[in-house]
C-alpha cells in the first residue's frame, strides 16, 4: 500500500496546466520506449531478474514519488502530497508479446499502452518490461505524467538510470537514486532557471524581485506581451484546417524511424542551416505530401509549435517544466524542398533572435499566454471545432551522446512519444541517441488511420532533400 508522508507541493501554473488539459480523450502522459540487446543467451532468464530486482525498490525518490493530493484545497489548485513506499507490482509491469520479424506486434502493443491513462491515485509513472517479440531482445516501455517532468528533464532522469559501461550492473533504477546524488543533481542549477521555475511560491518571490528591478523588467514584459499576441515567428492563429486538426479520442498509434545524424548534419552544413532546421523541412515535405494525396493539402502553410527549453546552462533540474512555446510557418505552401529549407532557417533565426529578447518573469508570462489558448478551448469544448491554433507540434529533444547499458544490456534503439489533444491529432518527436536521430510520430489513430503512410513520406522527403543539397554520407 501507498502512503504519503504530509508534505504538500503547490504545483507552479506551468506544470498544473497538464493536468487541467487532461480528459478521457487528450491523455497528457509522455512515454519512452527504450530497446535493448540481451547480454546473455536466455531473454527470459534476463528479464524475469530484472522485473523482480527491480520491483525490490519500493522506497521512491523525487519526482518518482509525488501523487496527487485529494484535499478540498487541492481540487482547487493541484498539490502533489509525496509517497513513502511504492506499488511495485502496479508501477513495474512484465509482459510477453508474440515474436515478430519487424517489431511491429511490439509497436501495436506500445500504441495501445500509450492510449492507457495513468493511475491519479498513485505517483503518475509506469513503466512495462516487455519480452516475447524478438530472439535476444527486450522493450522498456515508461510512462510519466508531462506534469512532472518536460522532455530534457526527462532525458536527464533517464540518464541516471542508464550506464555508460556495459560491465556496471548494480545501478539503482530511476525512481530509486541515491538521495545523496539526487540532492547533488537538484542544487546544479543556475539563478536563471530558479527564477524560472522552482516551487510555486518560492518562484512567486523571485518574480516579485525581478518586478521590483524597474523599468527594464516592465519593458520586456511588454514586450513579452507583443510577442504573445503576434507570435514570435508565425501568427496565432492563422493556421489552415486541416486533417490532422479534428476532435480525437483516447486511441494512440504510433510509428517510429531512425535516421543517421551524419547525413542530417551534411544537409545542415550544405545549406548554412542548422539539424532542427532539416528536420522541420523533413516534416513539412512529408506532410504536404500525405496531404497532398489526401486532396487537402491548403494553399496557405501549416504552422507548427515548437517546445523550446530554457533550463539555464548550469545543470538540469530533476523534475518540473521549463519549456517555452515558439510557433513558425512550416512553408508547406512552397513546393521545392531545398527553397522551403532555406525559408525555414531564416524563420527559425528570426524566432531566436525574438525570443532571446525576453527573459525572466517576461519569459514566464509570454509562456503562460501562448498555453492559455490552448486551456481555455479545452475549457469551452471549442478545440477540433474551429480553426486550430497551430497545426502539429514538433519537438527535437537532445538525447544521450554515449552507448548506454541497463544491467549490461545494450540499449540500441530510443524513442520518446508524448501527448495528443482535442484538435492536434499528431504529434512529432526527434530524439538524439548516439549517431541516430530517432523520430517518433504520435497519431489518434481514429484520425490519421494511415500513420505507416506518413512515415514513408518521411523517409522520401528526407532522401529528396539530401539529394538535392548534394549531403549523402556514409553512417
Amino acid at each position: 500500500m501507498e502512503r504519503a508522508n504530509g508534505d504538500v507541493d503547490l504545483l507552479h501554473p506551468l506544470d498544473a496546466g497538464w493536468l487541467w488539459l487532461e480528459s478521457k480523450t487528450n491523455l497528457m502522459h509522455a512515454s519512452v520506449l527504450g530497446m535493448f540487446r540481451v547480454p546473455t543467451d536466455d531473454d527470459n532468464v534476463f528479464t524475469n531478474r530484472l522485473v523482480a530486482d527491480l520491483r525490490t525498490y519500493e522506497t521512491p525518490t523525487d519526482p518518482y514519488d509525488r501523487r496527487l493530493a485529494t484535499s478540498t484545497l487541492a481540487r482547487m489548485w493541484p498539490r502533489w502530497e509525496h509517497v513513502t513506499t511504492l506499488d511495485t507490482e502496479y508501477h513495474i509491469q512484465h509482459v510477453t508479446i508474440p515474436r515478430s520479424e519487424n517489431s511491429q506486434e511490439l509497436l501495436e502493443y506500445v500504441s495501445r499502452l500509450h492510449s492507457v491513462p495513468l493511475d491519479r491515485s498513485k505517483p503518475l509513472w509506469a513503466l512495462y518490461v516487455i519480452d516475447g517479440f524478438e530472439p535476444g531482445r527486450f522493450a522498456l516501455f515508461g510512462k510519466l505524467h508531462h506534469s512532472i517532468v518536460d522532455g530534457i528533464g526527462g532525458v536527464a532522469l533517464l540518464q541516471q538510470w542508464f550506464s555508460t559501461d556495459h560491465a556496471d550492473v548494480g545501478k539503482r533504477p530511476a525512481w530509486a537514486v541515491d538521495p545523496a546524488r539526487q540532492r547533488k543533481l537538484a542544487t546544479r542549477t543556475t539563478e536563471f532557471d530558479r527564477k524560472l521555475r522552482l516551487v510555486y511560491p518560492d518562484a512567486h518571490r523571485s518574480y516579485g524581485r525581478e518586478i521590483r528591478r524597474g523599468a527594464a523588467a516592465a519593458g520586456r514584459a511588454f514586450r513579452a506581451v507583443g510577442f504573445a499576441a503576434t507570435g514570435v515567428s508565425a501568427k496565432p492563429w492563422s493556421a489552415p484546417v486541416t486533417a490532422f486538426n479534428d476532435k480525437i479520442t483516447a486511441n494512440r498509434q504510433i510509428a517510429t524511424l531512425s535516421f543517421c545524424m551524419n547525413d542530417f548534419r551534411a544537409v545542415a552544413q550544405a545549406s548554412d542551416s542548422t539539424i532542427n532546421d532539416v528536420l522541420l523541412t523533413v516534416c513539412a515535405s512529408a506532410l504536404r505530401e500525405y496531404l497532398t494525396e489526401l486532396g487537402r493539402v491548403p494553399d496557405r502553410s501549416l504552422i507548427t509549435n515548437i517546445p523550446v527549453s530554457v533550463r539555464g546552462n548550469g545543470g538540469l533540474r530533476s523534475s518540473g517544466n521549463a519549456i517555452t512555446w515558439a510557433m513558425m510557418d512550416l512553408r508547406t505552401d512552397i513546393a521545392n524542398p531545398k527553397q522551403r529549407l532555406l525559408a525555414i532557417s531564416d524563420a527559425s533565426r528570426s524566432m531566436k533572435s525574438r525570443l532571446g529578447e525576453i527573459r525572466g518573469v517576461a519569459l514566464t508570462v509570454y509562456t503562460l499566454l501562448v498555453t492559455s489558448p490552448i486551456l481555455v478551448q479545452r475549457i469551452l469544448r471549442l478545440s477540433g471545432r474551429r480553426r486550430p491554433f497551430f497545426n502539429v507540434p514538433i519537438s527535437n529533444v537532445p538525447g544521450p551522446r554515449e552507448q548506454l547499458y541497463l544491467r549490461g544490456a545494450e540499449l540500441t534503439d530510443l524513442h520518446a512519444m508524448t501527448v495528443l489533444y482535442d484538435g492536434q491529432a499528431l504529434n512529432i518527436v526527434s530524439l538524439s541517441y548516439g549517431d541516430r536521430l530517432e523520430v517518433a510520430l504520435t497519431t489518434c489513430s481514429d484520425v490519421i488511420s494511415d500513420v505507416g503512410r506518413i512515415r514513408q513520406y518521411f523517409e522520401r522527403a528526407f532522401a529528396e532533400l539530401s539529394d538535392l543539397c548534394s549531403a549523402a554520407t556514409e553512417c
